[in-house]
């Protein structure tokens, strides 16, 4: 079931970011390659989770078979483990910052609705 989920998460996610990333340039507002750049960096961090769960899954299926068990102490301390442990957190943090950056971009955006959209030219982008 590992697999099955990280390939998903890696192909969809790769989809998004790839798409996300051509209509970053095309961006006419900063209210759109805001948008834009935030689920990006959502897709960027499911990415990393794709990622790490099929390298999980890996190592269940070539290293651990049914002995994970007896190896779980020299596979818990290893540098593998710890390297997959930073993979996860960065992944899962990347993508809790740029929700939470994003929904309170959509509040700002809801509470001062007499704003009109600012055109994106490199004045406005440098600020």
């Amino acid at each position: 079931m590992g697999w099955l989920i990280g390939v998903m998460a890696v192909v969809a996610n790769a989809v998004v970011i790839a798409k996300h990333l051509m209509g970053l340039l095309k961006s006419k507002t900063q209210v759109a390659f805001t948008n834009k750049a935030l689920v990006t960096l959502i897709a960027v961090g499911d990415f990393l989770i794709g990622v790490y769960l099929l390298i999980i899954s890996a190592f269940d299926s070539i290293f651990y078979r049914t002995g994970y068990c007896e190896a779980k102490t020299v596979g818990l301390t290893g540098l593998s483990c710890t390297s997959l442990g930073v993979l996860s957190t960065l992944g899962s943090q990347m993508s809790l910052f740029a929700m939470t950056t994003l929904s309170l971009e959509r509040v700002s955006g809801i509470t001062r609705q007499n704003m009109c959209a600012l055109p994106m030219n490199k004045k406005t982008f440098v600020k």
